[in-house]
């Protein structure tokens, strides 16, 4: 613990005498992962000049608050209540462009979302909303120690709000400390590149089937899809999922919660795209890359995402050009359609492992 007057210097040997005695990696104290947690983004904020200010005009706003409070308590006792850390207060203007701001975010407006969010922080430097959108932005570009860095301030000027303290924790749980002379750094680790190598062999034994396949049509009085069997859908479906585990185990993929649902509560992109995927992947895959380049929406996570559904879709449609049953155009247009559903769900598989 710092007093509110200590200096830079000195938060900063607290931080770090904290740092080496609570690293996970260091110590065995079950307590430890959480004091670390704590300690760091606490750091996050009193060790940057502006934010700290920020925070103590925050601190000190509370205090005239609850002293306030005290004095009409004392007058005249109200009824007994749990109290809790205020959340920053905003100007009606300011309000609205956080609401608006939400609203470009949701869309996938993100060059708009990211500008309006400086310029909201710009004017009041305290709105705990712009940080956390601004760290799902740096986040998806694959810039973890800024994504940290903004969700860390999020969470110290909206603590009631679990989501920010739940996304800065699991980039802590996923990264490696880096000290160096001035501040530390935090970096993605490496995964298991084995895994993508064992998930594309799987791939390929699977569209192995396409050749030596000899079922029953499922569907023959549907046109785009007449030639396709069962095992072909199985073997589509079962193809998506062993892509989705390799790609998040070797951890080219970021955690399925950080894109599935943004901090502002809204459906992330790679469930989006579902939606527009079940009726067609390479529509959902044209609209990414719109989207992407017209409003810089691409995302590391996403972007490795709808490539690898991509190449297994044509490696399957490659396939069947050997097949004399299974229609090369059907598998190529429509396969994606079911590959993605199983990667997303391979992707879950691999969150799950990585918890």
């Amino acid at each position: 613990m710092v007093l509110p007057t200590a200096t830079s210097d000195e938060v900063r040997s607290a931080y770090r005498r904290i740092a080496l005695q609570h690293h996970p990696d260091q110590s065995k104290d079950p307590r430890s992962p959480a004091i670390f947690l704590a300690a760091t983004a606490a750091y996050e904020v009193l060790g940057d000049v502006e934010r700290r200010a920020a925070y103590d005009a925050t601190l000190a706003a509370q205090e005239q608050r609850e002293a306030k409070r005290e004095a009409r308590r004392v007058a005249e006792p109200p009824p007994t209540r749990t109290t809790s850390v205020p959340r920053p207060s905003a100007t009606p203007s300011t309000a609205a462009e956080v609401a608006r701001l939400s609203v470009l975010f949701s869309q996938g407006r993100h060059a708009q979302a990211e500008t309006l969010a400086r310029k909201i922080l710009d004017v009041d430097s305290r709105q705990p909303v712009p940080y956390a959108i601004l760290g799902d932005l740096a986040r998806s570009r694959g810039q973890t120690d800024e994504a940290a860095r903004l969700y860390a301030y999020a969470a110290q000027f909206d603590p009631r709000n679990p989501v920010y303290q739940r996304r800065y924790e699991e980039i802590l749980s996923g990264s490696r400390i880096v000290y160096g002379k001035l501040r530390y750094r935090i970096e993605e680790e490496t995964g298991q590149p084995v895994a993508a190598y064992v998930s594309g062999g799987v791939v390929t034994a699977l569209a192995g089937y396409v050749v030596i396949g000899r079922e029953t049509p499922l569907l023959p009085m549907l046109d785009v899809v007449s030639t396709w069997t069962f095992g072909l859908v199985v073997t589509l479906f079962l193809a998506g999922v062993a892509m989705g585990v390799g790609l998040g185990v070797s951890k080219l993929l970021d955690r399925f919660s950080g894109f599935a649902v943004t901090t502002s509560g809204r459906i992330g992109p790679v469930l989006a795209l579902a939606g527009v995927s079940i009726f067609c992947y390479w529509a959902a895959a044209l609209l990414y890359v719109v989207l992407g380049f017209s409003q810089r929406a691409f995302s590391f996570s996403v972007s490795r995402f709808m490539f690898g559904v991509g190449m297994v879709t044509s490696l399957f449609a490659l396939a069947a050009t050997f097949s004399p049953t299974i229609s090369t155009a059907q598998v190529f247009l429509w396969g994606g359609n079911i590959v993605y559903v199983g990667c997303l769900l391979g992707w879950l598989v691999a969150d799950a492992f990585r918890a």
